[in-house]
């Protein structure tokens, strides 16, 4: 993701949404026919974002692959979460 494009993004599914930009992120890498619950799953157990709530999925052309947008209930820097989480 670049940084400018994935901002962007995250504004306009967090509008759509109707969730704060700044209890959002996006994740991407995660398999297809992954459910929500595995990705929250996953997320919860890195321990990073506190509580993580999966709200929509979708295929994006530039990642090539699937994203997911999250709320996260713990105040994390997110230019500080591993890419790889």
């Amino acid at each position: 993701f670049k940084k400018k494009m994935e901002r962007g993004l995250l504004e306009d599914l967090c509008q759509g949404a109707r969730i704060p930009v700044t209890k959002a992120v996006l994740v991407a890498g995660f398999p297809e026919e992954m459910e929500p619950n595995g990705i929250e799953e996953s997320l919860d157990a890195a321990e990073i974002l506190g509580r993580v709530k999966v709200h929509t999925r979708i295929y994006n052309r530039k990642v090539q692959g699937m994203i997911a947008l999250c709320t996260h209930s713990k105040e994390a820097d997110l230019d500080k979460v591993p890419k790889e989480v």
